[in-house]
């Protein structure tokens, strides 16, 4: 029987993710998702990092999200690695989001302009004509970069699994603060709303500049919750759960006591 790559760990997990930290896309609105492979995580990749697939998404739709990841689901040598040719394995993939929602029209608008300029450049510089042969990973770079609103998310990146130290970061950001703790392969995401950043932020990442193992992150790109990291699933802590309604912490509390 063929193997398949598992990129969904727990469709729960995965739902609580996108209702929570996913903003409602609007307009020409969408998000930019990636599946790639990691050396650091295993030795069956010769480069550092390898991009597999980049997919737009633009649906206000948790069915179609969680389709669109299954679809990278796929037999188990459908990605092989750029220089040896040897299929990726399961432990070097990950699945991404970048959670700042992009432009296609300014996107679209960049593209066209740039690909107008190297037309014209093209009669004395053939080898502008190389630039074309791989559009379509150009034009979603141009989505990529055209971001429709300002950052919704401040991430601090953890690269420990020693609990006190994510304890120390919710401690100097304030935990009232803190709005979803993503548990990583190897650490911690711990994630603050733009907009609640106030006069208490300069001293607080004074404080965590000075913490090792700690970096506040300059994008928005996090790995998806209820997908495998690497070969472990990607979770949320329970202190995440201050993003929820009450009645939605309550009913999921529920849940968890049926258990």
């Amino acid at each position: 029987m063929t193997q398949h790559l598992k990129v969904i760990a727990d469709k729960h997990d995965l739902r609580a993710f996108y209702e929570n930290m996913m903003m409602s896309l609007q307009k020409d609105w969408v998000y930019v998702i990636f599946l790639v492979a990691r050396k650091k995580w295993t030795n069956c990749v010769s480069r550092s990092e390898e991009m597999l697939n980049i997919r737009i998404f633009g649906h206000n739709d948790f069915d179609r999200f969680y389709r669109t990841l299954r679809r990278w689901e796929v037999p188990i040598d459908s990605f092989v690695d750029r220089n040896t040719k040897q299929a990726i394995c399961q432990e070097a993939i990950g699945a991404y989001i970048d959670l700042t929602p992009k432009s296609v029209v300014k996107g679209l608008f960049k593209f066209f302009s740039d690909a107008s300029l190297r037309l014209g450049e093209i009669v004395e510089d053939p080898s502008q004509w190389s630039w074309f042969k791989r559009y379509d990973r150009k034009l979603l770079g141009y989505i990529h970069r055209s971001n429709a609103v300002k950052k919704p998310y401040v991430i601090i990146d953890v690269d420990s699994k020693d609990y006190a130290k994510l304890l120390d970061v919710v401690g100097a950001v304030g935990e009232d603060k803190v709005c979803w703790i993503t548990v990583t392969r190897g650490g911690y995401h711990v994630f603050i709303r733009r907009e609640d950043l106030g006069k208490w932020w300069p001293r607080a990442r004074s404080e965590l500049s000075g913490m090792p193992d700690v970096e506040i992150l300059d994008g928005t790109q996090t790995p998806i919750v209820g997908t495998y990291q690497g070969g472990v699933a990607v979770k949320f802590s329970r202190l995440g759960y201050d993003c929820y309604e009450k009645k939605e912490r309550d009913e999921h509390e529920d849940k968890d006591n049926k258990i």
